[in-house]
């Protein structure tokens, strides 16, 4: 935090919206790949798991 006290207000303002900017479209991207993944990958599980079963 100490940083950004030195850097000029607004520049500081401008840069941390462009970087939350950056990481929530990052983040939302990361994230529906790895549920679809996960979804996928469960699905597989469980469907494996009721043929050992019966």
């Amino acid at each position: 935090m100490t940083i950004m006290k030195k850097l000029p207000t607004k520049f500081a303002k401008s840069l941390f919206v462009f970087y939350a900017a950056a990481v929530n479209m990052a983040d939302t991207y990361d994230i529906t790949r790895l549920s679809n993944d996960r979804k996928s990958r469960q699905q597989s599980i469980t469907s494996e798991n009721r043929a050992t079963r019966s």
